[in-house]
């Protein structure tokens, strides 16, 4: 099972529709898809770094797989991606430049520290 994370359905439709005949992908339309899985394989696509939800989809991934530097890679291409963003906006309104970037530093901080106690309990639980 192959999981897809794009930015909307219209871009997994997309994808999946030049993979004629192979149906073992899956549409991730919100993080809670991935409970229950472990061990996950996917693929990004489109503009999944615009997801409103893509914090919560890779916090869920980094428990659910053994590919912590992948996910770690990820969170830095969302971060320079809300970065790049938010800075358009930023010279305008001195507010909304505030706002963001303490928006970004409360979930950079979150992120860390789901990693920090999964790699804490990854050493405690035997595999």
């Amino acid at each position: 099972m192959i999981f897809v994370i794009a930015g909307n359905l219209d871009q997994y439709k997309n994808y999946i529709r030049d993979k004629a005949g192979d149906n073992h992908y899956v549409y991730v339309s919100r993080y809670e898809s991935l409970h229950g899985f472990r061990d996950i394989h996917g693929v990004f696509i489109g503009t999944w770094r615009d997801r409103s939800d893509i914090i919560q989809i890779l916090d869920t991934l980094i428990t659910r797989t053994n590919n912590i530097d992948t996910i770690k890679d990820l969170y830095l291409q969302v971060t320079s991606h809300v970065i790049k963003n938010a800075a358009k906006h930023m010279h305008t309104n001195p507010v909304v430049q505030t706002n963001l970037e303490q928006i970004i530093l409360d979930k950079l901080a979150d992120g860390i520290q789901k990693e920090l106690n999964y790699e804490i309990l990854r050493d405690i639980i035997p595999s």
